[in-house]
């Protein structure tokens, strides 16, 4: 046998000694992964099969868990992996996986303050080598390419808040990974347990240090955000239903340095409280995002519309909607402290001991103080909405009172500069307001001007309030207010004509026990109103806004009370006082409260008509 044939002989066994070698190796990984598995990772482990093609350079394992460390509960399942390596390109330096195939996986990640519930895991294999690392490139590439993921499920909980999210029949594909200058694509899909899809799909450049985000949402039930909302707001749902295409922009190295564009639409937003009852709801908001710049806090929106706005607020003796809402949230939250302080632990976290993290230190100082003010503006704002109500049941006379219908146009809303707002609405019994305003929010900017008109305000409407504070019911009457104010060179200056036609005030109820009893309202208005039967008040206004305790509201008030019952103050008939001591008495307390009255501001007002003799008062 000559030397040649023996070389080849010698060669064929070789290799099928390594083949045997490898078929081999299927079996023996699969009986170390069984029987070894807890000494390995300190989890208990299990595989159906595994199957390696030398040829093909493949890895299939099916039927794999690996449960948490008390052994009753599942942390990571999957029904198949597939893995093939191009093993002839390990030659050239280069790891390439062309294919990675996920199917049937089911995982589930538990936090419990700063531990997660593979945190054991992370420390077994944690790299405790101190020396210094050597920085030179290896020169070895590492390509992962057809990475697929189907029929998948990702749970996760928070222990101490007992917030949880469910992620299910995820589907993601990313066509390649590579770990040097190429780019990198993503794609992800998946379901959400309270309704609807999110697809993203993401580029990234390592070397640029750069990536994009588009995030696009399918009839996402806004539900999903309720474990969020309730630690605020008891609230049992909301009921929206999400759309919307959203890009994100970013650096790998200042995770502020995000760019944010697209759109968002919300439809059947439906606020119910916790006994299921509607709070409020709007029929549909629409955003359309120009650029939101996180990194310097800026945002600019193109449009904001929100249309069918309504809702109902209800205030009693000791407690509002809000309030309500509120404290039954806190309380929820309180007693789920309270449970985690008395040692409530999770089964699959009741082994894990919460440490805290050896090396933190303390924030630094230019973290906090990068942190710039948001500044925010919307070219276009449209508000819509009908049936907003306000109930005072806190009364002896309950009171109710609705804006029917409303709109709002804006142009330019910002956190700062000129604002244009134009509002329009229908009260209760037809009655109209509209207001036309420009300058800031705040109204402190010079040149800031409001113009207001109301008509048709009945003012029987607002009878339950007078009786309760005075005793006294208001019978007929139709008001309509003029209202023009501006602010120039730091001072509000204000023209406000007040009509009422047809006034007429009832006797005062003796058994009501009203705060203000001795207040002498029919008097006021039969001093006030003229031959006519009307009620002509102008009441000049102005105040000075630099000064911090500067309170429009105050303005205002003070100046109405003062219109009504200042000339009473005064006022004789025949010879005698109107009022009697004791009605005097409680006026001048009225007419100083700080409630309504502002200390920095002066207040003029004239009455339209001159004040007939007063009419004998019937108490």
């Amino acid at each position: 046998m000559n030397k040649f044939v023996k070389i080849c002989i010698w060669g064929a066994l070789a290799i099928v000694l390594l083949f045997a070698l490898i078929l081999a190796l299927s079996p023996a990984v699969k009986y170390v992964v069984n029987n070894y598995g807890k000494q390995l990772v300190g989890r208990e482990m299990h595989v159906e099969s595994i199957v390696i093609n030398p040829y093909w350079g493949g890895v299939t394992i099916r039927d794999f868990y690996c449960k948490e460390p008390n052994e009753e509960t599942y942390f990571v399942t999957f029904d198949r992996l597939y893995v093939q390596m191009a093993w002839p390109r390990l030659i050239a330096k280069d790891v390439t996986l062309r294919h990675i195939h996920l199917d049937g996986f089911h995982g589930q990640v538990l936090k419990n303050e700063d531990r997660v519930n593979f945190s054991d895991i992370l420390e077994r294999f944690a790299i405790k080598d101190t020396t210094e690392q050597d920085t030179t490139p290896s020169g070895w590439t590492v390509t992962l390419r057809d990475i697929r993921i189907n029929n998948s499920t990702i749970r996760y909980r928070d222990v101490i808040s007992d917030k949880q999210w469910k992620l299910e029949d995820v589907s993601l594909h990313i066509p390649g990974l590579y770990f040097d200058n190429q780019q990198t694509n993503a794609g992800l899909e998946f379901a959400l347990p309270t309704g609807g899809r999110v697809g993203i799909v993401a580029g990234m450049k390592l070397q640029a240090n750069r990536y994009a985000v588009k995030i696009d949402l399918h009839d996402v039930h806004a539900d999903v955000a309720l474990p969020l909302v309730q630690d605020y707001l008891d609230l049992s749902g909301l009921g929206a239903i999400l759309n919307g295409s959203l890009h994100i922009d970013g650096s790998l190295e200042n995770v502020q340095n995000i760019v944010i564009k697209g759109n968002l639409a919300m439809k059947g937003l439906c606020l119910l409280d916790g006994d299921k009852d509607e709070v409020a709801s709007v029929d549909e908001v629409r955003a359309v995002i120009n650029n939101g710049d996180v990194a310097n806090n800026n945002y600019l929106l193109d449009s904001l519309t929100i249309t069918g706005l309504t809702g109902n607020y209800e205030v009693h003796e000791r407690w509002n909607t809000f309030t309500r809402l509120r404290k039954a949230a806190m309380e929820r939250v309180m007693e789920r402290e309270e449970k985690n302080k008395s040692g409530r632990t999770d089964d699959s976290l009741e082994a894990t001991e919460v440490t805290e993290p050896t090396g933190a230190t303390e924030p630094s100082d230019s973290t906090n103080n990068s942190a710039k003010p948001m500044s925010w503006m919307a070219k276009v704002v449209t508000v819509t909405g009908h049936d907003l109500t306000y109930e005072d049941y806190s009364m002896k006379n309950e009171w109710e009172y609705a804006v029917q219908t409303f709109r709002v146009d804006a142009r330019n809303v910002a956190s700062s500069g000129r604002n244009q707002l134009n509002a329009k609405a229908t009260l209760t019994n037809n009655a109209q307001l509209k207001i036309d305003y420009v300058g800031s929010l705040d109204m402190k900017e010079d040149n800031s001007r409001l113009d207001l008109k109301l008509t048709g305000l009945q003012i029987t409407d607002f009878s339950p309030l007078c009786r309760n504070y005075t005793g006294y019911p208001l019978e007929s009457g139709v008001l309509a207010l003029e209202s023009h104010m501006e602010v120039k060179s730091g001072k509000l200056k204000g023209a406000n004509t007040i009509i009422i036609d047809n006034p007429k005030v009832g006797k005062r109820e003796r058994l009501t026990k009203a705060k203000y009893k001795n207040i002498p309202v029919r008097t006021g208005f039969n001093l006030l109103t003229s031959a006519q039967n009307k009620i002509v008040l102008d009441v000049p206004i102005t105040g000075d806004i630099a000064n911090p305790k500067f309170k429009l509201g105050k303005v205002i008030g003070r100046a109405m009370l003062k219109v009504f019952f200042g000339p009473m103050m005064g006022a004789k008939d025949k010879d005698r006082a109107i009022l009697s001591d004791e009605e005097l008495q409680e006026m001048q307390t009225l007419l100083s409260e700080d409630s309504v009255r502002p200390d920095t501001t002066d207040v003029a007002m004239t009455a339209g008509d001159t004040l007939p003799p007063a009419e004998p008062t019937e108490e």
